[in-house]
């Protein structure tokens, strides 16, 4: 059976079904544009958006232990804005200041009570891709200690 992702049946290597089951990216499946829609025009920017939420989601699996409170906020504010800082440094996103090219938000506006009450911190993270588009906005979800 023919790979839909290259048809002729060349060998490639696809992405695992549902990447962040809580976050609700769908899997990678379709046609030669590997299911892109109309929401991701561009590849490299959704291949981008991927490796960004894939490796925070990675970086943040320590607040797990942590108490779901604005201690925690500001931690992972501070290791994702490192990651972001970097990535900007690397000349990944556009604009010429970091405000510009991207933002991290965590705290109580995008962490109500009700998801502190059931152990889910939320981190927003926004960028600037090279191409012109417009903000490429990533909600990530971390589960936190609910007794500590």
């Amino acid at each position: 059976m023919d790979d839909p992702l290259m048809p002729g049946g060349a060998p490639i290597e696809k992405p695992p079904g549902n990447l962040h089951p809580i976050v609700g990216v769908a899997p990678v499946d379709g046609g030669l544009d590997g299911g892109l829609d109309s929401d991701w025009p561009e590849e490299p920017i959704r291949r981008l958006e991927l490796y960004i939420e894939s490796s925070i989601k990675a970086g943040t699996q320590w607040a797990t232990f942590e108490p779901n409170a604005e201690p925690l906020w500001a931690a992972l504010r501070l290791s994702v804005g490192a990651f972001m800082q970097n990535l900007f440094l690397d000349g990944s996103f556009a604009g010429t200041t970091p405000q510009q090219a991207y933002f991290v938000k965590c705290d109580a506006d995008n962490n109500p009570q009700a998801a502190i009450d059931e152990g889910v911190v939320s981190i927003t993270v926004g960028f600037a891709p090279l191409y012109p588009a417009e903000f490429v906005v990533i909600q990530i979800q971390q589960l936190t200690c609910q007794s500590c």
